[in-house]
């Protein structure tokens, strides 16, 4: 797996994280990533993949006046098959359903309280094709205590990779 230029991009991925990411792309051809901030995880996915990542954030509406997409952008630009879509995640859901559209791998890191992280996991997971992988990240991360609660609850059949929970779904 090459998670070279991720691991140069900054953001809070572990190399145990980045290379679950980048295994895990590199088996599914149909990706989405709610949450992208400066493209980490979207690098590590990307050259390890021959299908397609959708990168879905708000970079729009973080008051920087579009420095975090340029950032994204600039970590993201040498991969022709990562897509950011600039909408928020409930959004980005909907018009990705109104299509018909299902993924293999839908990968959950944007906002992290309790309202947000049960609004994605219910908005995402009908999207997820049969025997695909469902994972978010920050599990059990002590500042953001409700995305181990909310996961518990409603994806009670999961496992663990550092700080990465996952779901094999079919």
């Amino acid at each position: 797996m090459n998670i070279s230029h991720a691991i140069s991009v900054q953001g809070w991925m572990s190399p145990v994280e980045l290379n679950f990411l980048a295994e895990t792309a590199a088996k599914s051809k149909r990706i989405v990533e709610i949450g992208s901030y400066k493209g980490r995880s979207a690098c590590a996915m990307a050259p390890n993949t021959e299908g397609t990542i959708w990168c879905v954030d708000i970079w729009s509406e973080c008051g920087t006046d579009g420095w975090f997409y340029d950032v994204f952008r600039s970590h993201t630009a040498r991969y022709s098959n990562v897509i950011p879509v600039n909408r928020s995640s409930i959004w980005a859901a909907r018009e990705f359903a109104e299509s018909g559209m299902t993924f293999d791998f839908i990968f959950i890191d944007a906002a992290h309280d309790r309202f947000n992280v049960r609004q994605d996991i219910a908005a995402w997971r009908p999207l997820l094709a049969p025997g695909g992988v469902f994972a978010g990240h920050d599990y059990a991360f002590k500042d953001w205590p409700d995305v181990k609660t909310i996961v518990d609850e409603m994806v009670p059949k999961h496992r663990i990779i550092d700080t990465i929970w996952v779901a094999e779904e079919g």
